[in-house]
């Protein structure tokens, strides 16, 4: 710089940062770190205490994204600082004051440098010296994210676990219901929390619903259990002792699996209905809901009402889907119109801890489905307004996270989720598909089965699809 030249202010801002799947808390390393009799050593100027030792260097007081490691003479070996593979060494070297201070940047964070003056950058595997040749360091801080970028990186590391597939799901059984009444078919199938066992409900114009238990997993059937009347869908209890059935607008019966006796009946004009993971509780809502639609919680141990929560409905309203996290925290509700072209459709996220509404994402077509991963970080769904894809949105706030593509422009089917959320099944008018939900990959299609199919996973690795009067039985972890 010249005496005629002006005088430059420079300010970079550097941000670096290492993307983990396992991030979301501050990490410092704790491990000692030894020092070469030749090294000088300062406390840095981030509210960090640094003791020196004869074993090393201890980091204590306040944590930081960023952790520092020390301040050091130029020409000090950096190898008595080791890093990770996945940390950054950030060395910050002041020509001027002939020190080097050395950060590490952990897995998963990031650090915010700003600096007055000249500088150089250089980066060598993970290490980045950043030389200042003229002026100082003005500011270094460890930006923090914003609620929304750590609700999303939390539900994009839940769904990022997902092993592969190790190869196509393996066709174990097939078997068929052979009813008397031809209309008969298939409207739900689910495995028994233990895996097995495997229900199949029907619906037939004149026999009415009738429950199949299959022994798994080679497909005996051990009792059929004939309802006396008509279901759409049904849970097995947490403890897989009992299915309760639901109808068009009627109560909820159980039945006992041991002998096929009803046990007992909840009384009301119900609709979907769930059980809450930990046992304790039933959720269902109304069947036929005008001017206001309602949700309503039971204790199961005695069925005594406990909770009724209501908001406004302006059409016919139905809630056809229940569907909550393992913990038994949240729930979502889809309450679907009863005329689907109108497009009046509305998903709840409610948290069962307060038995309140947090959110409600509005016209989201008619008809479709909705599925909840099982730590409640999002949801997949369609509508009929949109019927070619299926998106996952984050839980509360309804962030979109990413979609999947059916082949031939509509889903078919229900939406099924793998107990651990790490498959989504779903069909078409050609085919069923099995993706990965980490990353959106399809790992399996069959165009052996499609439209109306029902789907169950098992915690012991079978998958089952069910179409017409037909069950087929799947090993996915072969």
């Amino acid at each position: 710089m010249t005496s005629h030249s002006r005088f430059i202010f420079l300010v970079l801002v550097v941000s670096i940062l290492v993307l983990s799947s396992c991030s979301g808390g501050t990490v410092v390393d704790q491990s000692p770190l030894p020092i070469e009799p030749h090294v000088g050593y300062k406390p840095p100027f981030l509210p960090i205490q640094f003791t020196v030792a004869s074993s090393g260097i201890s980091v204590s007081g306040d944590t930081s994204f960023v952790t520092p490691i020390g301040t050091f003479s130029i020409g000090a070996s950096l190898p008595i600082v080791e890093s990770s593979s996945r940390d950054i060494l950030l060395v910050l070297r002041n020509r001027p004051l002939q020190t080097d201070t050395v950060y590490r940047i952990s897995e998963g964070q990031g650090a915010h440098i700003v600096l007055d003056g000249h500088i150089e950058i250089r980066v060598t595997n993970t290490t980045v010296v950043i030389e200042v040749l003229e002026g100082q360091v003005v500011e270094i801080s460890a930006p923090q994210d914003t609620p929304e970028e750590q609700a999303t990186a939390a539900a994009a590391t839940a769904i990022a676990k997902a092993p592969s597939i190790p190869g196509q799901p393996n066709l174990l059984n097939k078997v068929d219901i052979n009813p008397s009444d031809d209309s008969a078919h298939i409207v739900q199938a689910s495995f028994s929390p233990d895996g097995t066992l495997l229900a199949v409900l029907t619906s037939a114009t004149y026999d009415g619903s009738s429950l199949y238990l299959w022994q798994m997993p080679n497909a005996n059937l051990v009792r059929t259990i004939e309802l006396g009347g008509w279901a759409t869908q049904m849970r097995f209890s947490p403890d897989g002792q009992s299915i309760t059935t639901v109808g068009d607008g009627g109560p909820a019966n159980t039945w006992n699996i041991a002998d096929g006796s009803l046990a007992w009946t909840l009384e009301d004009d119900l609709g979907a209905l769930a059980f809450t993971p930990d046992g304790q509780w039933i959720v269902a809502g109304c069947r036929d809901c005008y001017v206001s639609t309602w949700m309503k919680v039971w204790r199961v141990a005695d069925r005594s009402l406990d909770t009724i929560l209501t908001w406004e409905a302006d059409k016919y309203h139905v809630t056809s889907r229940i569907t909550m996290s393992t913990d038994s925290r949240w729930l979502a509700l889809l309450d679907s119109s009863n005329m689907p072209s109108t497009g009046e459709n509305e998903i709840h996220i409610i948290d069962l801890s307060t038995r309140q509404i947090v959110k409600t994402w509005e016209n989201t077509g008619g008809g479709g489905d909705i599925v909840m991963n099982p730590n409640g970080d999002w949801i997949a769904m369609y509508d009929q307004h949109n019927v070619s894809t299926i998106s996952l949105l984050r839980v509360p706030d309804g962030a979109f996270i990413r979609s999947f593509d059916v082949e031939s422009g509509l889903v078919r089917s229900e939406l099924a989720l793998s107990l651990d959320g790490a498959y989504l099944a779903a069909a078409d008018d050609s085919a069923t598909y099995l993706w990965r939900t980490a990353d959106g990959q399809k790992v399996w299609k069959t165009r052996e089965l499609s439209h109306d199919v029902w789907f169950a996973f098992s915690p012991n690795g079978l998958f089952a699809t069910a179409h017409g009067t037909s069950i087929y039985i799947w090993d996915i972890n072969q």
